[in-house]
């Protein structure tokens, strides 16, 4: 806001993607003549429905969806929490910026378990840890009043997001695994899914805090659950580096 009016943070998103869109005009196709899919409604309707069809695409496209559900809530609200709800709105640039310090902790070191135990293996402990640190807000919510103390909220809500982040390369990943030459359209289906629902249903979770954290919080341990119940749905045998 310094730099420029505040009409440039929506001017920007469009010019960086005027800028990539040019770019991409110096790429060439690398995919051969005679390994290419037709681009018609048959061919595009058939991919369609062979991806969304396919049981492990659906399952880990839901575990990034309802954990973007619960991260698009908090960053809709968070400024509404630290200012509204706790009355300390000088401290939401800090509070806002630890959190974003958490969250790129915990993807790097996402990287290094996935590397070794695998990613199926990491995910599964990764939303235990999250189902967990979401229980224990819920009952320090539900024990010691809503809002709670804002010292263990944010340490919480810091762990959640950290975690909510660094599933997700997993989640995508295990996603996308099964889909071979369609990669490309199920890339799409799974980023239009995940943003469109998680973002509509953030909203609604947001739209529901006023003066209390309490469907946040409610909201962390239930995703929590559904995560849990989805990954461990896979029965595929588990490896020690592969999926």
């Amino acid at each position: 806001m310094s730099v420029s009016s505040w009409q440039m943070v929506f001017l920007t998103p469009p010019l960086f993607a005027v800028i990539v869109f040019l770019w991409s005009l110096r790429m060439e196709e690398s995919l051969p003549r005679e390994k290419r899919s037709a681009l018609n409604w048959i061919s595009i309707s058939q991919s369609i429905r062979k991806v969304i069809s396919n049981r492990v695409f659906l399952r880990y496209t839901a575990v990034t969806t309802v954990l973007f559900t619960a991260l698009s809530s908090y960053v809709a609200s968070s400024e509404h929490i630290v200012g509204r709800i706790y009355g300390r709105p000088k401290l939401f640039a800090w509070i806002f910026a630890g959190i974003g310090l958490m969250m790129s902790l915990c993807t790097l070191l996402n990287s290094r378990l996935s590397s070794r135990y695998g990613a199926r293996r990491t995910i599964r402990w990764l939303l235990i840890v999250y189902t967990f640190v979401g229980g224990l807000l819920l009952v320090f919510t539900s024990a010691f009043g809503d809002p709670p103390g804002m010292l263990p909220f944010f340490i919480a809500v810091a762990l959640l997001m950290a975690i909510n982040l660094a599933v997700e390369p997993n989640s995508s990943a295990l996603a996308l695994e099964p889909m071979g030459n369609m990669a490309g359209m199920a890339s799409a289906i799974y980023g239009t899914s995940f943003f469109f629902i998680g973002a509509s249903l953030g909203s609604v979770i947001s739209h529901l805090m006023v003066t209390r954290v309490f469907p946040l919080v409610l909201s962390f341990f239930v995703i929590g659950l559904i995560t849990i119940l989805l990954v461990f749905s896979d029965l595929r045998p588990l490896s020690r580096r592969s999926s």
